[in-house]
């Protein structure tokens, strides 16, 4: 007799992840490409509800999607939960000039001097800000962040260090830009979300 199958409950924490970044692109994706401001509540709204019924798809059949669901957008008629967090938190920078530029941006062949190897990647997001010619890269993290040390010194977490030696690389922004820094969106939960520069 064949054991039964183990069954997970709920959803498995990679595969949230992986939804979410895809959310956050298409938000910022169409947040952009239609040049709606986060100042405009109504056209914010209907462009997150919009980013996440289309990314969630057939999944908001499942019992464990529709709470998630409620986690990212709040339980409520009013828009919140754990994406109006966020955006509280990204328009404090949108007021600083900071725009999106780039969403899921891939990389390849990127070397330096003493590697005997290439890397490739993808940033989650790519920022900008006209006033002061700054670029950021921005990696989404829906778990725990890595601490200074494993990211700068110990590199078992080069996302970051990574992330700014492509931009580097990019056209747009190597003859332009005269600052640059990355950092993580924190969203682990609601009460936990930050920008971590």
């Amino acid at each position: 007799i064949e054991p039964l199958m183990e069954i997970e409950a709920g959803i498995p924490a990679r595969e949230k992840g992986e939804i979410l970044h895809k959310i956050l692109a298409a938000i910022t994706r169409t947040l952009r490409s239609r040049n709606i401001s986060l100042n405009d509540v109504e056209e914010v709204t209907k462009a997150v509800r919009t980013g996440v019924d289309e990314v969630l798809g057939d999944k908001q059949d499942d019992f464990y999607w529709q709470v998630e669901k409620n986690r990212l957008l709040g339980d409520s008629a009013e828009f919140g939960g754990l994406i109006g967090r966020w955006l509280e938190l990204e328009k404090e920078r949108f007021e600083k000039g900071w725009r999106w530029a780039k969403e899921e941006e891939p990389f390849s062949e990127l070397h330096f001097p003493s590697w005997s190897f290439t890397v490739r990647g993808r940033i989650d997001r790519i920022d900008w800000n006209e006033n002061t010619k700054e670029v950021y890269c921005w990696d989404y993290k829906t778990g725990g962040l890595p601490s200074l040390g494993h990211i700068c010194k110990d590199l078992l977490a080069p996302q970051l260090p990574l992330y700014l030696l492509a931009v580097r690389s990019f056209p747009e922004y190597s003859s332009v830009a005269q600052k640059g820094g990355a950092g993580f969106v924190a969203l682990k939960s609601e009460g936990e979300a930050t920008l971590k520069e």
